[in-house]
């Protein structure tokens, strides 16, 4: 397989390295959107990380000779606040990188509890002592860190205020009605009025499930405006089908801040290249030809939906002869190169248009901190499904994803490898963004520019 530069990628046991190279990359102030395809040396030097690695220290040093008597780069001392076990891959992937992060403080370990209601916190002055803080969880909670008037100009931290705009899937959904965000299937609370203009005229059926998102089910709309509680969803009705199957794709995003205090905060949005994909357990009703009423509404939810059950890339008959390229590149191999880049962008713009839209919303509060969106870097995940037209709709953006986006059969051992190295390029691109040296590493392609 080949890197967005022509780099090859190196391959490990018959699975391609999960490939962080970054497909695209976006600059989003609350009144500018730009959007450029962009692409990242693979870091070459590093044979004990199998993968591209982007934003890498070594890349931009081979395109650019050093300065003279360049000084010593930065090291920043981090303390990963809510981690229970010390070997969870994230703290593991700081240790393992002591050119960009070091010391490393886990805090759990040293206070011995949680950090629940009742635990002791570290201080204000202890989080004070460390340039990056790490929490799981969405932090801003903790207000005597991390208020405007708390956070140290140094400081760091893995989660930013717009982000709680559309983690959840009930502010996602207010975002998304409040700003027009199309793209994002409507969802109802139960009951609902259809004269009262809740629900549009002509939709079929709706997608109800109740208020934990379990017991999904399709229903003609008449009999979910009988319902008096839960939640209805737009369905999508003809979806891109794989050997019969329908799919769900997670896309990765790391959003890097940026601004001043008092300045309006900008972000830069980067899409990498390698997704997590799944297949419904059961092929889609229909046989191949668009299904008749009856049989989607008496079609098993395995067929219409992805759960628990559902079938990894590899067991799909177009995909399992490529299944060593990795997730994206065996699916665009099955569907054909243009209508993977036309998913490609449009998984781009829906990524531009939601980081747009909660940054205007949290402009201001952003404004607030010493260094404005400076202190804040988040990597989220992206769950999308893709119509037969190829538009991309997105259900749902997970905080803090799991990084590990498929894995091969009779594999299991590697899980946990392919999910730390995955961090460790993470955490490298976010060190190089601390440096202030992200668009220097970067190499812009031109609008078109093919992906290789």
């Amino acid at each position: 397989t080949r890197a967005l530069n022509g780099v090859d990628m190196p391959q490990s046991g018959g699975i391609a390295a999960m490939g962080l190279t970054l497909l695209w990359m976006a600059f989003v102030a609350p009144e500018h959107l730009e959007l450029q395809h962009a692409a990242f040396r693979a870091d070459a030097d590093s044979p004990k990380i199998p993968m591209a690695s982007a934003l890498t220290e070594r890349a931009a040093a081979k395109r650019a000779p050093p300065p003279p008597q360049a000084a010593a780069k930065r090291t920043f001392r981090v303390i990963v606040a809510d981690l229970k076990a010390k070997n969870h891959p994230w703290f593991l992937s700081f240790e393992r990188l002591p050119e960009d992060f070091r010391p490393v403080m886990h805090w759990m370990s040293y206070a011995g509890d949680t950090m629940g209601a009742k635990a002791r916190r570290p201080t204000a002055q202890e989080m004070a002592g460390y340039d990056f803080w790490f929490f799981h969880a969405y932090p801003f909670s903790f207000r005597e860190y991390l208020s405007p008037g708390s956070m140290p100009r140094h400081v760091m931290v893995n989660h930013m205020p717009p982000t709680a705009e559309f983690t959840q899937k009930s502010t996602l959904m207010l975002l998304a009605n409040s700003e027009g965000l199309a793209f994002v299937p409507r969802m109802y609370s139960l009951p609902v009025d259809r004269l009262a203009g809740d629900i549009p005229e002509g939709l079929r059926y709706l997608v109800a499930k109740n208020r934990g998102h379990r017991g999904v089910k399709l229903m003609p709309v008449d009999k979910v405006l009988l319902m008096k509680e839960g939640l209805a969803q737009t369905f999508i009705e003809r979806p891109l089908l794989v050997d019969g199957a329908k799919f769900d794709m997670g896309s990765y995003v790391l959003l890097l801040g940026g601004g001043e205090q008092g300045a309006t905060a900008t972000l830069r949005i980067l899409v990498f290249d390698e997704i997590s994909l799944r297949f419904c357990a059961q092929d889609y009703p229909g046989a191949g030809k668009e299904p008749s009423a009856e049989e989607l509404l008496t079609a098993p939810p395995g067929a219409l939906f992805v759960d628990d059950r559902f079938r990894s890339f590899w067991n799909l008959p177009s995909l399992r002869p490529n299944r060593g390229l990795g997730a994206r590149r065996a699916l665009r191999e099955a569907i054909g190169r243009e209508r993977m880049a036309t998913i490609d962008r449009n998984v781009a713009a829906n990524a531009v248009a939601v980081a747009a839209a909660a940054l205007r919303r949290q402009a201001a509060r952003m404004a607030e901190y010493p260094r404005s969106g400076q202190h804040f870097w988040e990597l989220v995940r992206m769950d999308n499904t893709v119509d037969a037209d190829l538009k991309v709709h997105t259900v749902e953006i997970n905080m803090s994803p799991n990084m590990v986006s498929y894995q091969s059969p009779g594999q299991a051992d590697r899980r946990r490898h392919l999910a730390t190295a995955a961090m460790d390029a993470t955490l490298r691109a976010v060190a190089a963004w601390a440096r202030g040296g992200s668009e220097a590493e970067a190499r812009v392609l031109p609008p078109g520019a093919s992906d290789g």
